[in-house]
C-alpha cells in the first residue's frame, strides 16, 4: 500500500514542458507558463544542457509475455518528470547565466551554430516520440540585427517550426503578443504529443489482444489506467474518466485469495479511485457530480476494506481507512463552499478530517503507544543494522517491499519468509509516522470548518473535546512541549482550549527566559484570574536580568486604532497620524516608548516622547508626517512597537499589528496659467496671446517654454522649439510684446520670482496653414512649509488654428526686428473663381461613377477659362478631357464627367485644372475602389 505519489495525488494533472537551461530566469519562465488561462495552464520541469533523455526502445513482442505486475511504480512520475511533451531550450545570452553554453565568439554565426548543435542532439535523443522542440534565446542588447531575420536563420539551420522560436533582448514580457503566440505553440505541441502517445497505446492494446492467449486482464487494466492518465495530461477529462472507470471495473473482476496479490489490486484501485474522484470534483460539473463522487468513495470503502487475517498487521486496517478519509476530505475541501449541503455531513470535508484523525489515533494506540510494538521496532532495527540488510523497493504498484543483503539479490533471506519481511518493513515504517501531529492537524481543520464555514456549535464542542483529550495524551518532555506549541498556534483565538494549555507551556519553558516571557504574556491574555500574577512575574524577570527582548503582543492585552488625518495628501504637505491605545494590563505601564514601522522603511521612526498606559483608559498619540519623496504613492503603517522599560537597561518590546493607509498624490500646480487669445491666426500676421500666471506660493527659478509636437517621416514624435533664426526649419516664432522685450531663446523665457499675478504678453508668427499643437511648459521651484523647496513642472495644451488670409500685402523694408520667417516680396490677391469638385468616397472596380465640377466667376467681368483633366492610369475618363469656354460675370457652370475605375485600392483621382489669363487653380483628390 503506501501513500500516493505526488504525480497521482495532485487534484489537477497538467501538461508538462521540459525546459533545458534558463536557471537565471527559472521563476519568470514558470510564471509565464502558469499565467495562461486555467484551461491551458502548463507546468514545467527544468534540466541542464548535459541532460540525457532515454531513447525509446522498440515495441516488444507479446509472444513471450509474462505478467509481473499490473502497473509500474514509476510510470506516472516518468510521464510528469522524465519524458517531455514539448522541449523548450533556453539560450540565455542576455545576462550572466551560468548554465547557457559557452560561445567561441560573440558573433551571430557562433550563436546560430551553438543553437543548431543542441537542437540536433536533443532531436536524436527524442527520436521515436512526437516531441516538438522550441527555442527561446535571450540576446545581448548589443546585437543590432533585427530579431525577425535571426529567427529565420534559426528556423533554417535547426529545421524547426518558426512558431517555436522566440527571440528577445535582455528580458521577457508576458504581455508581449509574441509571447502569447509562443505559449499557444507550446500548448498545442504538448497536446499533439499526448495525442500521439494515446494512439500508440491504443495500438499496443489492440496488438496485445491479438497476440496474447489466455488471461489478458492485467494488461487491460494497465493500458486503461495509462490511457486515462495521458488523457488527463491532454486535458480531455471526460475521456480520462471513461478509461479510469474501465480500469476500476476490471480490478473489481479480479478475484484472488493471495494476500500480497490482493494488496496489489487494492493499491492500484486506490490510485484509480483517487483519479476518478479528482475528475468528478473538478469544474465545471461540480454540483451534479459531487453526489456521484461520494457514492464512488463509499463503494470503494466497502469493496476494498481490509479484513482481519493472521498475515495482516493489526494496524493496517486503520492505516488504510485513515488515508482514504484524509485524501477524500482534502479533495472536497478544495471545492467552492456554496455547493456544500449543511444537512448532509457526507459533503462536509470536516467529517472526513475528523474521521481520519480518529483512525490515526487508533493507529497510534496500537503502535507507538504500545511498549511491545516499540520494543519490536528496536529489535528489528538492530537486526537489520547488524546483518547489513537493506530495504528493496518494488517495481510494480502495490507489491511488497523486501529485505536484501545485495543489490542484485532476489532470493528469500534464510529464516525470514517474504510475508515476515513485508511485516517487518511495515512495522518500521509505521513507527516513523507522527500520528499525533497529523491527528491534531486534521482535528484543527475540522474544528475551523464547523466554527467558520458551516457553524455547528455542538459538533465544534465535540471536536474541541477530542483536541483536549489529545493534549492530555501527549505526556511530558521536550517532544510534548513542541506539540503544545503547535497546538497553541492552531487554536489561536479559542481561549477555552488555550487556557488549559498555558500551564504546561509555562512549566516547559522555564529554562528559556524569552519563551517564558512570551507565555506569561499569553497567560495574562487568556486567563484573567492570573493576569496580575503573570504581570508581576514579567516585572520580576525584567528586574532580575538585563534583557532586551522583542515579541508579538497578544491582541486583547493592548488594543490599538490608527488612522491618518487627512488620509489623502499631496507631496510636501503634512498629515497627522493619530493612534489610540487602550491597555488591559492589570497595572500602569510606564515609561513606554513608541516606535512606528511602515511599509516603506525610510519612514520608520521613534517618537521621542514617552507615555504611560493606564488600564482601561484610552491614550491618544499624534505624530506629524511630511512626505518629501515624489516616488511614494501609498504609505502603510503596519506595526507599532511599544517598548516597556520597568528598570534601566532592561526592557520588553511589544509588537502590535495594525493597518493604516496614507495615499500620497503628486504636488498640485502652484503656478496656474490662463491664456487669452482670439483664434484663428493668419499666416504672416502677428498673433497676440497673453499668458497670465497666478502663483499660489512663492515661485522662484521660473521658466516658460513653448514647443510644438510634430510627427516626422518615421512616425515618431519630435519636438520643434519656436524660432528666432529665419534659417531654421521651425514653422513658427514667438516674441515678448513689451516695451522692454524680454529675451526668448530656444531654452525658454526666464520668469522673475513671483508672489502675485504676472502678465506675459506674447506675439506669434506662423508660416504654415494648419492647427498648431503647442505645448506650454512651466518649470519652477516652490517654497513649501518647513523651509522646503521643490521643483515642479506642468505642461498645458495650446491649440492655434492658422489659415491663409484672403487678401494681404506686405511691403518690403518693413520692421525687420520682428520678422521671423521669409515673406513674399509681391502682392498676393484672392482667386477670382471658385472651384468645387464632388465625387463619391467609395466605389467598386469596373463600376461607373460621376465627377461633378462646379466653377463660379466671382468677378463682374466675363472670363475665358480652360478646363482640363490630367489622365491617370487607374481610371478611364468618359467625355471631355479638355475644354475652353467663357464664363459670364457672377455666373456658375457645372460639368458632369463619367469615370470608370480599373484598379482596386485607395487611388489618386484625375486632377482638375482651371486656367485663366491671370490665375490657375488645381484640385486633387483620392477615392477607395473596392475589388
Amino acid at each position: 500500500m503506501g501513500d500516493l505519489p505526488q504525480s497521482v495525488r495532485v487534484p489537477n494533472i497538467r501538461p508538462v514542458v521540459t525546459i533545458v537551461g534558463g536557471s537565471r530566469i527559472q521563476e519568470l519562465l514558470s510564471k509565464l507558463l502558469i499565467s495562461s488561462t486555467i484551461e491551458q495552464r502548463l507546468e514545467s520541469e527544468f534540466v541542464d544542457f548535459n541532460h540525457e533523455f532515454k531513447i525509446r526502445s522498440e515495441n516488444k513482442s507479446f509472444e513471450r509475455y509474462t505478467n509481473k505486475g499490473i502497473l509500474k511504480l514509476n510510470w506516472t512520475t516518468k510521464c510528469k518528470k522524465v519524458i517531455p511533451s514539448v522541449l523548450l531550450i533556453v539560450f540565455d545570452w542576455g545576462g550572466l547565466s551560468p548554465d547557457s553554453p559557452q560561445l567561441d565568439s560573440q558573433d551571430w554565426k557562433s550563436k546560430e551554430a551553438t543553437i543548431a548543435r543542441y537542437v540536433r542532439r536533443f532531436k536524436d535523443q527524442l527520436r521515436g516520440r512526437l516531441v516538438k522542440i522550441a527555442v527561446l534565446a535571450i540576446l545581448s542588447p548589443n546585437d543590432d540585427n533585427p530579431l525577425e531575420d535571426k529567427g529565420s536563420l534559426i528556423k533554417k539551420a535547426c529545421e524547426i517550426d518558426s512558431k517555436g522560436i522566440f527571440l528577445a533582448r535582455i528580458s521577457l514580457d508576458e504581455n508581449d503578443s509574441r509571447m502569447i503566440k509562443f505559449k499557444k505553440y507550446l500548448w498545442e505541441s504538448s497536446s499533439a504529443h499526448y495525442k500521439d502517445e494515446i494512439e500508440r497505446l491504443k495500438k499496443l492494446k489492440s496488438r496485445a489482444q491479438k497476440e496474447i492467449s489466455g488471461n489478458f486482464i492485467e494488461l487491460q487494466i494497465r493500458y486503461n489506467f495509462k490511457l486515462g492518465y495521458l488523457c488527463e495530461l491532454k486535458q480531455d477529462k471526460e475521456a480520462a474518466l471513461n478509461h479510469y472507470k474501465k480500469a476500476y471495473f476490471e480490478l473489481q473482476e479480479m478475484g484472488t485469495n493471495d494476500i500480497s496479490h490482493a494488496e496489489e489490486i487494492r493499491t492500484v484501485a486506490d490510485w484509480t479511485a483517487h483519479r476518478i474522484l479528482s475528475i468528478l470534483l473538478s469544474p465545471p460539473q461540480l454540483i451534479s457530480r459531487l453526489k456521484e463522487a461520494i457514492t464512488v468513495f463509499k463503494n470503494h470503502l466497502v469493496q476494498y476494506k481490509i479484513n482481519k487475517h493472521k498475515d495482516i498487521m493489526s494496524f493496517e486496517q486503520w492505516k488504510w481507512l485513515s488515508e482514504q478519509y484524509g485524501r477524500f476530505g482534502t479533495l472536497i475541501d478544495n471545492i467552492p463552499q456554496e455547493i456544500l449541503e449543511k444537512d448532509n455531513f457526507w459533503t462536509h470535508p470536516a467529517f472526513y478530517f475528523q474521521t481520519s484523525a480518529i483512525y490515526f489515533l487508533n493507529r497510534s494506540h496500537i503502535t507507538v503507544e504500545d511498549p511491545e510494538f516499540m520494543q519490536s521496532v528496536i529489535n528489528w532495527k538492530g537486526f537489520i543494522e547488524n546483518t547489513g540488510l537493506r530495504v528493496k523497493d518494488p517495481e510494480y504498484v502495490g507489491q511488497a517491499k523486501t529485505l536484501i543483503s545485495h543489490p542484485n539479490q532476489n532470493e528469500m533471506i534464510e529464516g525470514i519468509s517474504l510475508t515476515d519481511q513485508m511485516n517487518i518493513i511495515k512495522t518500521l515504517e509505521e513507527a516513523e509516522v507522527d500520528h499525533i501531529s497529523i491527528a491534531t492537524d486534521y482535528f484543527t481543520r475540522a474544528l475551523k470548518f464547523y466554527k467558520i464555514i458551516i457553524m455547528m456549535p455542538r459538533m465544534a464542542a465535540h471536536i474541541s473535546y477530542w483536541l483536549s483529550e489529545l493534549y492530555m495524551r501527549t505526556g511530558q518532555g521536550d517532544i510534548s512541549y513542541k506539540v503544545k506549541v503547535e497546538l497553541w498556534k492552531k487554536l489561536d483565538g479559542w481561549t477555552t482550549l488555550l487556557a488549559s494549555l498555558i500551564k504546561g507551556l509555562l512549566s516547559s519553558s522555564t529554562e528559556n527566559t524569552e519563551e517564558n516571557l512570551q507565555w506569561l504574556l499569553h497567560c495574562a491574555s487568556v486567563d484573567s484570574s492570573k493576569s496580575a500574577e503573570s504581570f508581576q512575574e514579567i516585572k520580576k524577570i525584567l528586574s532580575a536580568q538585563m534583557l532586551q527582548v522583542r515579541m508579538k503582543c497578544p491582541e486583547n492585552l493592548i488594543s490599538l486604532e490608527a488612522c491618518f488625518k487627512p488620509k489623502k495628501i499631496s507631496t510636501y504637505h503634512p498629515t497627522f497620524l493619530e493612534i489610540k491605545l487602550v491597555s488591559s494590563f492589570p497595572e500602569i505601564l510606564e515609561p513606554v516608548k513608541i516606535s512606528l514601522i511602515f511599509s516603506d522603511s525610510s519612514f520608520n521612526r521613534d517618537i521621542e516622547e514617552t507615555i504611560s498606559l493606564i488600564p482601561g483608559q484610552p491614550r491618544l498619540v499624534s505624530h506629524r508626517i511630511l512626505v518629501k519623496s515624489g516616488l511614494v504613492s501609498v504609505i502603510e503603517l503596519i506595526k507599532v512597537v511599544l517598548t516597556y522599560e520597568p528598570v534601566a537597561m532592561s526592557m520588553i518590546a511589544l509588537e502590535v499589528d495594525t493597518l493604516a493607509k496614507l495615499y500620497v498624490n503628486p504636488p498640485p500646480a502652484k503656478l496656474l496659467p490662463t491664456f487669452q487669445h482670439s483664434p484663428p491666426a493668419l499666416i504672416s500676421e502677428y498673433y497676440p496671446l497673453t499668458i497670465t500666471l497666478n502663483p499660489e506660493a512663492e515661485i522662484t527659478n521660473g521658466k516658460l517654454i513653448i514647443v510644438e509636437e510634430t510627427i516626422d517621416d518615421e512616425q515618431e514624435k519630435s519636438i520643434r522649439r519656436p524660432s528666432i533664426d529665419r534659417e531654421t526649419e521651425n514653422s513658427f516664432s514667438v516674441v515678448v510684446a513689451k516695451d522692454e522685450p524680454e529675451d526668448y531663446t530656444p531654452g525658454g523665457i526666464i520668469l522673475p520670482n513671483l508672489t502675485e499675478k504676472y502678465v506675459l504678453p506674447l506675439k506669434f508668427l506662423f508660416s504654415e496653414e494648419k492647427t498648431y499643437d503647442l505645448k506650454v511648459k512651466l518649470r519652477y521651484s516652490v517654497k513649501a512649509e518647513d523651509d522646503l523647496q521643490y521643483k515642479s513642472e506642468e505642461v498645458y495644451d495650446l491649440d492655434v488654428p492658422v489659415f491663409t488670409p484672403y487678401q494681404f500685402s506686405i511691403r518690403p523694408g518693413g520692421p525687420k526686428s520682428y520678422c521671423r520667417i521669409p515673406l513674399p516680396n509681391k502682392e498676393v490677391k484672392e482667386s477670382p473663381v471658385d472651384l468645387k469638385v464632388i465625387v463619391p468616397s467609395i466605389f467598386s472596380v469596373q463600376q461607373l461613377f460621376e465627377m461633378k465640377i462646379i466653377i463660379k466667376n466671382k468677378t463682374n467681368d466675363d472670363m475665358e477659362i480652360k478646363l482640363s483633366l490630367e489622365q491617370v492610369s487607374a481610371f478611364m475618363i468618359g467625355g471631355i478631357e479638355s475644354l475652353k469656354f467663357v464664363l459670364a460675370a457672377q455666373a456658375e457652370e457645372t460639368f458632369n464627367i463619367n469615370i470608370f475605375g480599373i484598379e482596386a485600392g485607395t487611388l489618386q483621382l484625375p486632377s482638375v485644372v482651371i486656367k485663366g489669363a491671370e490665375f490657375e487653380k488645381k484640385w486633387e483628390g483620392r477615392i477607395l475602389i473596392l475589388p
